[in-house]
């Protein structure tokens, strides 16, 4: 491990909530051989160039999660293994909030908030950006809306919704 990850490691050590199972450091092109079998856990993952930590995030499949980063400049991965989701999501929001990544774009939310991307239909994106301007409000708002409803629904005719299993 060199310093600049040790140093990486201990900023980020500092200002985690909880304690990982695991913590290790993999450099860029390792990813493909070392992170294959990383599926169905609970992660937080920094991507740090040189010194400086450039993101940090939350994953269930870190390989997959990993693929998606490659095109952006880090040079290592730090790792990090939770026991639960919970666990594993507070200490993402806790390390954002402290050390201020450069990539990180979860600034303007809220508690229990988190950004979304999702591919919609054209005309349906259109429909809810009039509705949210004729009810001045936001967005997120008539889409929570809308999601919410969709969840009310669904259960009514099927019961609670039951959590997603994770791999073992």
């Amino acid at each position: 491990m060199t310093y600049k990850s040790r140093k990486a490691i201990d900023e980020i050590t500092k200002v985690m909530q909880y304690e990982p199972l695991l913590c290790t450091v993999v450099s860029k092109n390792q990813i493909n051989t070392k992170l294959k079998q990383c599926v169905g856990r609970y992660f937080n993952y920094a991507l740090v160039d040189n010194d400086k930590i450039k993101y940090i995030g939350y994953t269930g499949n870190l390989y997959h999660r990993m693929l998606q980063h490659k095109p952006k400049q880090f040079n290592k991965v730090l790792i990090m293994e939770f026991e639960s989701k919970k666990v594993a999501r507070a200490n993402e929001k806790c390390m954002i909030k402290a050390l201020l990544p450069e990539s990180n774009y979860q600034e303007g939310t809220k508690e229990n908030e988190t950004r979304a991307t999702f591919i919609v239909n054209e005309e349906l994106l259109e429909k809810l950006k009039g509705i949210a301007y004729w009810e001045r409000t936001l967005i997120k708002n008539v889409i929570n809306t809308a999601l919410k409803e969709a969840v009310d629904k669904y259960e009514k005719k099927s019961g609670v919704i039951k959590a997603i299993p994770t791999k073992k």
